[in-house]
């Protein structure tokens, strides 16, 4: 019987329970990361930089609109050159469940 058993998993035909239960309770689950007008101003100002835009930091973030997939925001802007701006920005989940940013002197709520 133990040739059987080793020729059975050397051909991968072992029955799955015998290699565990696919569910284990002591595993830890995923946890969802909850965005917030707060934790996405760092993602934000990346954003910007990378476009060519030195955001110092975002202050007075205020929730516009928050949703199951987006949270829309807006705050005061500081730029390198010490000029403050108002800034609407959002970050949102797409089709494909991505979570896109997105930055905009303009509301970006209609």
């Amino acid at each position: 019987m133990r040739n059987n058993k080793l020729a059975l998993a050397a051909l991968g035909l072992l029955p799955l329970a015998a290699c565990g239960s696919a569910t284990n309770e002591l595993e830890p689950k995923p946890t969802e990361t909850v965005r917030t007008c707060e934790s996405i101003r760092e993602g934000i100002i990346r954003l910007a930089g990378e476009r060519g835009v030195t955001i110092v930091k975002i202050y007075e973030p205020t929730a516009v609109k928050i949703e199951q997939k987006k949270v829309s925001c807006t705050g005061r802007a500081v730029v390198s050159s010490g000029q403050e701006a108002k800034i609407y920005y959002r970050a949102y989940q797409d089709q494909e469940g991505d979570w896109l940013l997105q930055y905009a002197e303009e509301p970006l709520e209609k």
